[in-house]
């Protein structure tokens, strides 16, 4: 049998409270960037933690994401 699905309820409302909590005690610009970041690190874990693979479209699509993240916080400066 496997994991009860009620640990994943519990777990994922967890994860919420402490992100928005601590979002919270962040600028609302440094927020949005980690925001946007999440799917790149979504992809990440997944590949490290699966073994799941990305193809060229997700690849180039992350590298957009970074890229602006980059250019949004190098251009504040």
């Amino acid at each position: 049998m496997g994991p009860d699905p009620l640990l994943g309820v519990v777990a994922t409302a967890l994860i919420l409270v402490v992100q928005t909590w601590a979002l919270g005690k962040t600028k609302p610009v440094r927020a949005g960037v980690i925001y946007s970041l999440e799917p790149v690190f979504a992809a990440i874990f997944a590949m490290g933690f699966f073994g799941e693979g990305m193809s060229s479209r997700e690849v180039l699509g992350s590298g957009a994401i970074l890229l602006g993240v980059l250019i949004a916080e190098l251009k504040k400066r």
